[in-house]
């Protein structure tokens, strides 16, 4: 089993660690050069991979479910686990 990414947000000296799907959804706003705060439209089988990722994700607090449909986007620090995370 790969091991997990672990991260400390800006502000707090509390780690959040990544599970290999959520880094896997991660890389995809990485892969699309995603800033943080601008919305990506998760689609068809794209959306049916990630889907679960992103719900724990936006629990986590590093994305945000945007109204438009399969629009998520990255909060500040979901931006910092993108950029510090190391893919496979």
């Amino acid at each position: 089993m790969p091991e997990a990414t672990e991260f400390s947000r800006a502000n707090s000296s509390a780690a959040i660690v990544l599970s290999a799907p959520e880094r896997a959804a991660l890389k995809v706003f990485k892969d699309y050069h995603v800033a943080s705060g601008k919305m990506f439209c998760f689609t068809g089988p794209l959306m049916e991979k990630h889907r679960h990722s992103l719900g724990t994700l936006v629990e986590k607090g590093l994305a945000v479910k945007e109204q438009f449909s399969g629009g998520y986007s990255l909060t500040p620090c979901g931006h910092r686990a993108m950029a510090t995370a190391r893919f496979e």
